[in-house]
């Protein structure tokens, strides 16, 4: 079994956080974990990752394509209020998340910290 087979078939959760990804590493994560379909948990958070379009757009892809993602944290990271309403529509899509973590500490602003449990439509 390949690596590729064995991250498709298996992985059912995926911890990077505290690893200092930035954006470039988060990037590069997306599209990998995008084809596990046991994944069912990502945790991102304390990582550097700031404002990027293309952050918005791979997480957007990663929840279209990850239908067994329940759960994503990615507290503690460089997100702007701004960046947070481009972040919500792609996550809102993905009708599988229960969860979403988002908190902001470590900005001088503060976003108030968030955790969106999400409810299943009848």
């Amino acid at each position: 079994m390949c690596i590729r087979d064995s991250i498709e078939s298996n992985l059912k959760g995926l911890d990077l956080s505290s690893n200092e990804l930035r954006c470039n590493g988060l990037i590069e994560i997306c599209p990998a974990a995008s084809i596990a379909k046991s994944l069912s948990a990502l945790n991102v958070a304390d990582n550097l990752i700031e404002d990027n379009a293309a952050v918005y757009d791979n997480l957007g892809k990663l929840v279209q394509y990850a239908r067994s993602l329940k759960r994503i944290d990615i507290g503690n990271n460089f997100l702007s209020n701004e960046g947070i309403k481009l972040l919500l529509p792609p996550l809102a899509t993905g009708q599988h998340l229960s969860l979403i973590h988002i908190s902001e500490p470590t900005r001088p602003l503060y976003i108030s910290y968030a955790v969106f449990c999400l409810k299943k439509k009848k």
